[in-house]
């Protein structure tokens, strides 16, 4: 009994020792730029995408981005996938509300708790940011790395377009082993445990 205890315990340290960062702009001490950045929303209801490629796989656990809100108002960010080098279809949505306007730059952490949801190292995809109607006034902080990537950017004056070599905002996607992978670490650990018990 206290092996499988062991086990487990070194199961889930294991699990937790392996999750990963997909993606990240954010700088050391996830640090940014705090006095520049996308207006996201504003009066020409603004939305700001950005094009990144995951660097680890697994199941998208969380999205944080760094941003200040000037007018208070409904905020949408979206996992899209690519097609080629292009925003495509979703893959989920966060909706909430922006901090209230008036907070110094901060960064939201948006968690995820559909399982079923992964990414794909190497694979590309595009998080989005925009207000619902015309309250939100706000800036996606630019990231103090530089990692220039490719930007989408579309208004009520006009539609959508990419740039190349752009700025990119700053942001974080998290994600954790897929369950697979979670058991061969819980196996590998238990058998370790095994092993020791039977040296010992």
């Amino acid at each position: 009994m206290k092996i499988i205890a062991c086990g487990v315990l070194a199961a889930s340290l294991a699990v937790s020792a392996f999750a990963d960062v997909a993606f990240s702009t954010f700088g050391p001490g996830d640090s940014y730029i705090p006095t520049g950045g996308y207006i996201v929303g504003g009066n020409q209801n603004l939305l700001l995408g950005a094009q990144f490629k995951a660097e680890a796989s697994g199941i998208l656990t969380s999205i944080e981005y760094a941003t200040t809100t000037q007018t208070r108002g409904s905020y949408v960010v979206a996992l899209r996938e690519d097609v080629a080098d292009e925003a495509g279809p979703f893959i989920t949505q966060f909706i909430f509300f922006a901090p209230p306007a008036g907070n110094p730059p901060g960064i939201v952490k948006l968690n995820n708790s559909l399982t079923f949801i992964t990414l794909t190292a190497g694979k590309k995809y595009w998080l989005e940011a925009h207000g619902i109607g015309d309250g939100l006034d706000s800036l996606w902080h630019f990231s103090d790395q530089p990692r220039l990537g490719r930007t989408s950017s579309e208004g009520a004056a006009y539609n959508k377009f990419y740039q190349d070599d752009q700025l990119l905002p700053a942001f974080r996607v998290n994600v954790v082993p897929e369950p697979a992978s979670m058991t061969v670490l819980g196996v590998g650990a238990l058998a370790l445990v095994r092993k020791r018990r039977k040296s010992a």
